[in-house]
């Protein structure tokens, strides 16, 4: 069992992965000319490793499994650890929508309602303060597909267009698809909460 914060990374280091990994032309370029990044990583992270954001390692291998003729230890992610955090978003009191992209293989996740943000197609989620952290885990985990993972979630404003500016949190995969590297408007009025929710919330790696 490993104990996983939210940590700051440098700003230069994370925009590139999101240029590298994310649909920025469709959310969120704007955002980024401000706001911090952070990795959900172990405490012990070195700093070396935290900076590359495109390579595994950052999480202890799990059990041996059998994959075709080889056995294989599987790595743990930190998926709870994710849901937990849009959790602590999501009590916040503040009104926000929650968009998932597609995978580029798999199923959509159940009772999910596609929605178009420009020309991409997202699946947008209701998640409320009453949304089960379980159910939050089961949507992030059926829309990681290896790299091509990449949530955000933006300001609902009632009958008003979507803007990119309007965006809050933004999530891809990182560190071959063991954690994760966010985005997050540190203007907002959850980003304090947030930044420190290992704090608050319980953090090991199940």
């Amino acid at each position: 069992m490993t104990s996983v914060s939210s940590i700051k990374i440098d700003r230069e280091i994370g925009l590139a992965h999101f240029r590298r990994n994310a649909d920025l032309d469709q959310a969120g370029a704007v955002a980024l000319k401000s706001g911090v990044f952070f990795v959900l990583a172990p405490k012990s992270s070195g700093s070396k490793v935290l900076e590359s954001l495109d390579t595994g390692g950052i999480l202890p291998a799990g059990d041996l499994m059998r994959s075709g003729p080889l056995d294989v230890q599987a790595v743990r992610n930190t998926v709870l650890n994710l849901a937990r955090l849009v959790q602590c978003m999501s009590l916040s009191g503040c009104s926000l929508e929650w968009f998932f992209r597609e995978p580029y293989a798999g199923a959509a996740a159940k009772d999910a309602i596609l929605h178009q943000v420009g020309g991409g197609s997202y699946e947008r989620m209701e998640l409320t303060a009453n949304s089960h952290l379980s159910f939050i885990a089961r949507v992030i985990e059926d829309h990681r597909e290896s790299w091509s993972f990449f949530m955000f979630c933006r300001e609902a404003k009632r009958d008003e267009p979507f803007k990119a500016e309007d965006v809050k949190f933004m999530v891809v995969n990182a560190y071959d698809g063991e954690s994760f590297c966010c985005w997050l408007d540190d203007r907002s009025t959850f980003a304090k909460d947030v930044l420190g929710y290992e704090e608050q919330l319980l953090t090991a790696v199940s």
